[in-house]
């Protein structure tokens, strides 16, 4: 009656299967996720804060996967409104690849962080340490992002090209099955396929394109035309996709916990806690767990610690013909003088202070490029000024170097490259 053109949702933090109710009313599906969210050890919102620490990867995604993944409905916008991969823990730099490569796939249709400062001006008007969701002071944050801007906004990652249906009947679930969510099954099918939901109100609305099955509760079988395969949700899912050949044997095991995305660009391999996005503009490599990550487009051969490695083109061309490139090689950051109560590092009673500290990360690096005796590499600092060069070498169509987060005897985690 007012007017108010603002698009409007909420219910923004479940996802049961009764909410479908809810969110036929508003003007698009909403979620929030957080990988480790702050626990409180003692009082809300106070010193001293717990962590989980993990990596994302080794969870399968975690909340991306639980609440994106099982709540993105097919016939209306889907955005994710409060995100963040929260300070201190040490594997936050994988957000970038991981959100921003499947928000992508999935066509979600808007991304919000939570958030760029704190509750003080102070935070985002002067230099100051990191803590909990801010964005603002934290390089890792920081460089994630710059990575889900390609990936997701500038569309480096190609979107799914077929998608699998969970059928919901939320009057069904309204009465009988209140607390029923979309089986964690589906949820993990997300990894190397399109999904999403509908009602069966909107089955019966939607004309049905690049949808390989639907997979729901044995009642709302009735609702599906005979012509698409249907898969019941108390049956194995993956293992019935993969029998009746609707999901490729080579890009979904389970058991060793490897996905690939039906547009081959996308490796999340859970087990060893490795994630590659290869794209024509865009390659990023996670290492979580492992030391070493090959891929013939972009290797890294020899690391010491936990890093993320990112390749990207700063214009319109494809890597191999870019003549302006950024690198990010970055590992853990945190602040000055950190106090944590355990050894684990799970329990914060300080943020400390600043200068921030950048662990000491080394690395063999090795990119395919055309051409690549034309191309410089320069380390930069975090504002993008050139600190200085790199020594690089090149053979085979391959341009190698040696990274470290200790180059020029400060805290180096990008570099441009730049076609001569």
């Amino acid at each position: 009656q007012l007017g108010l053109k603002t698009p409007i949702s909420g219910n923004n933090a479940h996802g049961r299967l009764v909410d479908n109710l809810l969110n036929d009313v508003f003007d698009y599906v909403d979620n929030h996720f957080y990988f480790d969210h702050p626990k409180f050890v003692e009082k809300r919102w106070q010193l001293p804060y717990g962590f989980a620490c993990e990596s994302a990867l080794k969870q399968l995604g975690g909340p991306m996967r639980s609440r994106a993944f099982t709540t993105q409905r097919l016939d209306m916008p889907f955005a994710i409104s409060e995100y963040g991969h929260c300070i201190p823990n040490p594997y936050r730099g994988e957000l970038g690849p991981m959100l921003g490569g499947y928000a992508a796939y999935h066509d979600w249709d808007m991304l919000c962080r939570f958030n760029w400062g704190g509750r003080d001006f102070d935070i985002v008007d002067q230099p100051g340490h990191m803590e909990r969701f801010d964005l603002v002071n934290d390089p890792m944050g920081l460089m994630a992002e710059r990575m889900t801007n390609v990936l997701y906004r500038r569309g480096d990652v190609r979107q799914a090209q077929k998608q699998v249906v969970y059928l919901v009947d939320p009057k069904t679930a309204s009465t009988t099955m209140v607390e029923d969510r979309v089986p964690d099954e589906f949820g993990k099918l997300g990894l190397a396929s399109g999904v999403g939901l509908l009602t069966v109100d909107s089955l019966s609305q939607r004309r049905l394109e690049n949808v390989a099955a639907v997979i729901g509760k044995p009642a709302v079988a009735k609702f599906v035309d005979a012509s698409i395969p249907f898969i019941a949700d108390d049956q194995p899912v993956l293992q019935t996709l993969k029998q009746q050949g609707i999901i490729s044997e080579n890009l979904v095991d389970g058991q060793v916990l490897r996905y690939v995305t039906d547009t081959n660009e996308i490796c999340f391999d859970a087990r060893h806690g490795a994630m590659s996005v290869l794209t024509d503009q865009s390659r990023g490599l996670v290492l979580s767990h492992v030391n070493q990550l090959q891929t013939g487009l972009l290797d890294v051969t020899q690391t010491n610690e936990p890093m993320v490695v990112f390749l990207t083109a700063m214009d319109d061309k494809p890597i191999e013909q870019s003549s302006r490139l950024l690198l990010v090689h970055m590992g853990e950051v945190l602040n000055t003088d950190m106090r944590f109560r355990d050894a684990q590092r799970k329990i914060v009673e300080d943020w400390g202070k600043l200068p921030l500290l950048a662990q000491r990360v080394q690395s063999q690096l090795r990119m395919k490029v055309n051409q690549p005796q034309q191309l410089t590499v320069y380390a930069v600092d975090l504002a993008g000024h050139r600190v200085g060069q790199v020594k690089t070498q090149h053979a085979d169509g391959m341009l190698m170097l040696d990274a470290d987060t200790r180059a020029f005897d400060q805290g180096i985690i990008a570099y441009e490259i730049i076609r001569r």
